[in-house]
């Protein structure tokens, strides 16, 4: 049960589209707050749907996220944004991914993964975050803490920190229709 005796928190995206197509609306919202280099992250098996994300500008694709993210793959992205150097990152895929784009959009600022494990460690990000996931169920995309496993330990750690909010989230259900129930 909540203790109603103190108060709640409750921290949120700064704006959702939601709606058939909506994933569009994230290269209208890009182009609309001009962002002109951008770092998507994705799966390799939806490299080919990021054109439907209409991202103005210069477009730099991360297909290398793993369904388990690790901390070797996190380093991978993260020499693809500082390759990059993007004013937006957008993580398109699962729940997987989304967490491997908050934590890229954190981590540029120069601390290390070690530094901002636990709750409230970060100090603040170098760039916008959007995420458009495309399944359903982890609510990544909503949150403000994000997963990844540790090479070193084997144990997934946990970073918290309202900085990892998207600035935007496009909820496309065109995106999951073709995916089994369990994940729609």
């Amino acid at each position: 049960m909540t203790d109603l005796s103190r108060p709640l928190r409750l921290h949120q995206p700064r704006r959702v589209e939601y709606g058939l197509g909506s994933a569009a609306e994230v290269g209208a919202w890009a182009k609309a707050e001009g962002f002109r280099r951008i770092l998507v992250l994705t799966q390799r098996s939806m490299a080919g749907r990021v054109a439907a994300l209409g991202l103005p500008g210069a477009v730099s694709l991360f297909a290398g996220v793993l369904p388990e993210p690790d901390t070797d793959n996190l380093a991978l992205a993260l020499r693809a944004a500082e390759a990059a150097d993007p004013d937006l990152v957008v993580g398109f895929g699962g729940g997987s991914v989304m967490d491997l784009a908050k934590l890229v959009t954190v981590l540029r600022g120069g601390q290390m993964l070690a530094e901002v494990v636990g709750p409230n460690k970060v100090t603040g990000r170098q760039n916008a975050l959007a995420l458009v996931p495309t399944t359903a169920g982890t609510g990544s995309e909503a949150g403000i803490r994000a997963l990844v496993t540790d090479v070193a330990t084997g144990m997934k750690v946990a970073v918290e920190t309202p900085f990892m909010l998207a600035d935007m989230v496009a909820l496309d259900p065109g995106l999951t229709m073709t995916l089994p129930p369990a994940v729609t």
